[in-house]
C-alpha cells in the first residue's frame, strides 16, 4: 500500500464522525452492503389469486446490521487514501 499521510487520515475520521452525528437525530448510520441487500429482499409476496375471505398476513421484521468499528474505518480510510496518492 501507498504511504497514507496523517492529515488526510485524521480528516476523513473527522468527516465520518461528523457524518454519523451520534446522539443526533439527524447524523447518518453506515450501512454494510451486504447486510442491505440481504434484508432488502425479504418481502412478503402477494397471492396469485385473491381468497374467498378477506385474509389479515402478519409480517415480522428482523432487522439487524453490523457497525463499522474503530479498526475497519481506519482499514477503509488507509485503503481509500492509498488509492488516492497512487
Amino acid at each position: 500500500m501507498a504511504r497514507v499521510n496523517p492529515k488526510e487520515k485524521k480528516l476523513l475520521e473527522d468527516f465520518i464522525t461528523y457524518l454519523e452525528r451520534r446522539g443526533d437525530v439527524n447524523g447518518w448510520v453506515i450501512v454494510n452492503k451486504t447486510d442491505y441487500e440481504q434484508g432488502k429482499n425479504n418481502v412478503p409476496k402477494q397471492r396469485k389469486t385473491r381468497p374467498p375471505k378477506s385474509a389479515r398476513e402478519y409480517v415480522k421484521f428482523l432487522l439487524s446490521w453490523k457497525e463499522m468499528g474503530q479498526k475497519d474505518l481506519d482499514f477503509e480510510i488507509d485503503r481509500f487514501l492509498s488509492k488516492v496518492n497512487e
